[in-house]
């Protein structure tokens, strides 16, 4: 699975993850906060058009990155926020989906549900 070819050089999906890793960065910032609902909805909007943007079989594989490495990988909230402000998937190619995977986790456990974002 880890030589799947991900459109990781295309320009479009790499500007829609960069949004989407900003605004799960945002929502996870706002935990707390009376503008956490607003930003986790901010999020599950980007995460439909990245999702949009991706064939069936690249969102599995993507999705399947973000759960599996990204729960693995539990970090700080803050180490976190960080990694997803600098996101690009064209840099790191799936290395970024572990955050993006530790973000969604979070969200969760906070009861923001992703199903079918």
């Amino acid at each position: 699975m880890a030589d799947y070819g991900f459109p990781c050089d295309n320009l479009v999906v790499d500007v829609a993850y960069k949004s989407l890793a900003l605004e799960l960065a945002n929502a996870l910032d706002a935990i707390g906060t009376h503008y956490f609902h607003a930003r986790a909805t901010d999020y599950l909007a980007a995460r439909r058009t990245f999702r949009g943007l991706l064939k069936p079989a690249d969102y599995r594989y993507f999705a399947s990155w973000c759960r599996e490495e990204g729960n693995a990988r539990l970090l700080s909230v803050a180490d976190i926020v960080k990694r997803l402000q600098t996101a690009s998937v064209k840099d790191d190619h799936r290395v970024n989906f572990y955050a993006l995977g530790v973000g969604e986790a979070l969200l969760m456990d906070l009861g923001v549900f992703l199903s079918n974002p």
